[in-house]
C-alpha cells in the first residue's frame, strides 16, 4: 500500500513537473512570437515613418529654382463656405495667370468669380510701373501708377512667381514634414497655430480682399493641412494644396464657421514666350490720386 503510494505521489511529481515544463515552453514560445510581433511592428512602424523635416538645403533649393524661372503659367481654386444660424454663403474663384519676367516682368491674369451665384469675370495686366485692371461691369479700363494704388492688384505676382509659396515654406519651416515620393517631393503641414494662420490669410487675401483682417480676428483657426507638391529633379513647385476650418466660439460652441479650400497648380515652366498688353489699354483712365 505504502509502495503504490509512493508510485501515485512519483507519478503526481512527475505529472507537475512536465506541466510546468510544458508551460515554460509554452510561455517562452509565446514571448518569443510577442517579441517577434513587436519586433515587426516596430519595423513596419519605421518603413510607414518616412517623413522628415524640411532642411535648409532643400529650402534652399526650391527657393534658387523658383527665383531662376523665367516664364510661367499658373491657376488658383480658391472657395469658401461662411456658414452661421442663420444664413450660409458659398463664393469661389478661378484665375489663370501667365508671367515672363523678360523683357519686362509682365503678368497677365484673367478671373472668374461666383459671389453670391453671380458669376463675375475680369482681366488685369501687372506690368514694373503700371497695373491695369478692368471693371467687371462696364469692362473699361484703369490703370494706375501710384504704388499704394497698383498694390491692390500688382502684389498678385506673388502667387504666380512662386514668393506665395517660399514665404509659407520659410515662414513655417519648423513645422513642415518631406517625403519623397517618385518622381515628386510633398511637402506637408498640419495643425492650427497662428503662425501657420497668418500665412494662409496672406495668400487667402492675394486672391480676393473679402478675407479682411477685422473679420478674421475674430475667428481661430481650428485645423490647416496644406501641401506643396516639388518636381524631385528641378526643385520648382508644381501644386500648393490648402484646406483652412475657421470658427467663431463662444460658450464653447461654434457660432460662426469658416471654411476655405485653396489649390494651386504650376505649369508652362519657361515656356511663356510672351505676354503682349492689348491697345486698349491706351485709353484707360488714370486711377491715381489727383
Amino acid at each position: 500500500m505504502k509502495k503504490a503510494q509512493k508510485i501515485s505521489l512519483a507519478l503526481a511529481l512527475c505529472s507537475l513537473s512536465i506541466f510546468a515544463v510544458g508551460c515554460q515552453e509554452k510561455k517562452g514560445n509565446t514571448e518569443k512570437k510577442e517579441a517577434n510581433t513587436t519586433t515587426n511592428n516596430a519595423n513596419t512602424s519605421e518603413k510607414k515613418e518616412t517623413k522628415v523635416a524640411l532642411s535648409n538645403e532643400l529650402l534652399q533649393k526650391v527657393t534658387d529654382a523658383s527665383k531662376a524661372v523665367k516664364s510661367a503659367n499658373a491657376n488658383t481654386k480658391f472657395s469658401y463656405k461662411f456658414k452661421t444660424s442663420a444664413k450660409e454663403v458659398n463664393n469661389a474663384f478661378d484665375s489663370n495667370y501667365s508671367m515672363v519676367k523678360e523683357p519686362a516682368f509682365t503678368v497677365k491674369i484673367t478671373n472668374q468669380a461666383n459671389i453670391d451665384g453671380k458669376k463675375i469675370v475680369d482681366m488685369q495686366y501687372l506690368t514694373d510701373n503700371t497695373t491695369y485692371a478692368q471693371n467687371a461691369s462696364t469692362k473699361a479700363w484703369h490703370k494706375a501708377t501710384h504704388k499704394e494704388v497698383r498694390d491692390v492688384f500688382d502684389r498678385k505676382r506673388k502667387i504666380v512667381n512662386f514668393d506665395s509659396i517660399l514665404e509659407f515654406m520659410s515662414e513655417n519651416q519648423a513645422n513642415l514634414k518631406v517625403e519623397e515620393k517618385g518622381d515628386v517631393i510633398e511637402v506637408t503641414f498640419q495643425g492650427n497655430d497662428n503662425h501657420s494662420s497668418d500665412s494662409f490669410l496672406k495668400i487667402a487675401k492675394l486672391v480676393t480682399p473679402i478675407v479682411e483682417d477685422k473679420i478674421m480676428k475674430a475667428m481661430t483657426l481650428q485645423q490647416m493641412n496644406a501641401k506643396i507638391t516639388i518636381d524631385s529633379k528641378t526643385f520648382i513647385p508644381k501644386e500648393f494644396d490648402i484646406i483652412a476650418n475657421y470658427a467663431a466660439i463662444k460658450d464653447g460652441q461654434a457660432f460662426i464657421n469658416w471654411d476655405f479650400v485653396y489649390k494651386a497648380t504650376y505649369s508652362d515652366i519657361n515656356g511663356v514666350n510672351e505676354i503682349v498688353l492689348p491697345d486698349e489699354l491706351k485709353n484707360a483712365e488714370s486711377s491715381d490720386p489727383k
